[in-house]
């Protein structure tokens, strides 16, 4: 690369295969300096490839792969994000390329994906048996890329379960008004796990869920004013008037003292 302006850059290499990868720091270059011998190793990309499967054996097109990783926010907290995502075919197979080393966790979903994320209200009569569905299905554990390694044969089943309703009476302080209602066995704002959101049925503030899967989860409700309340949750069967109330938001004061007694 000849007659370049003076500036910062940044270098990047890439190559069918393999990562790209930029150079390891910002180069500086000043009116006719010439730069030579910079090296960029490039890595081999990972693969993870496999078969999604229903409850009964059967391959299953359309399923939505997704693969997670672990990481940390700017605070230290660490979070569960979506790295790469890819749909099965015909023949009920997947594979996902370009894979960084790392540790990946995988989640299978039947077509259509967001199972229970968005419930509208539901007027219809309470079936006399609890329905059977195939739910999204994370594989137990994470699986181990390797710079270049194929990680073929990586199948997973999707689990059937009996699915409940949940109904939930939530009150609110004076001044608040209810917005909606969360259940989640997950943090909310990652994709990793289940999560339902619905809103009130009328105005004595009933929320309902259905299609719930036994487990533990959290019951979030929230107030338009910001405020909200959650509770843990045992689902294992239909469960009728689960009472919460949201209140007005806490303040906590204090001071700052530093060494020597300033404040």
């Amino acid at each position: 690369m000849v007659d370049l302006p003076p500036g910062q850059y940044r270098l990047k290499g890439h190559r069918n295969g393999y990562l790209e990868t930029y150079y390891g720091a910002r180069i500086v270059l000043a009116a006719g300096q010439e730069m030579k011998d910079l090296q960029i190793k490039l890595a081999p990309f990972g693969v993870i490839a496999g078969t999604v499967r229903d409850a009964d054996g059967e391959a299953m097109s359309g399923a939505e792969i997704t693969l997670f990783r672990q990481r940390y926010t700017d605070t230290g907290r660490r979070v569960m994000r979506g790295e790469a995502e890819a749909n099965t075919d015909d023949q009920g197979q997947y594979r996902i390329a370009d894979l960084e080393p790392g540790k990946y966790f995988i989640k299978a979903a039947p077509r259509g994906n967001e199972y229970g994320f968005w419930m509208p209200v539901d007027h219809s009569a309470k079936p006399a048996e609890a329905p059977l569905v195939l739910l999204p299905t994370a594989l137990p554990g994470a699986v181990e890329v390797t710079s270049g390694g194929r990680l073929l044969g990586t199948d997973i089943t999707l689990q059937r379960s009996r699915v409940f309703r949940v109904t939930v009476q939530a009150s609110a302080a004076p001044g608040l008004s209810l917005q909606d209602a969360w259940l989640y066995n997950a943090p909310r704002m990652e994709g990793f796990g289940l999560k339902f959101r619905t809103e009130t049925r009328n105005r004595t503030g009933e929320f309902e869920f259905h299609g719930v899967p036994p487990g533990a989860y959290t019951l979030e409700v929230r107030a338009k004013e910001g405020s909200l309340a959650h509770i843990p949750l045992m689902v294992g069967g239909d469960m009728e008037g689960v009472r919460i109330t949201v209140g007005l938001p806490g303040e906590v004061t204090g001071h700052i003292t530093v060494e020597g007694g300033e404040k």
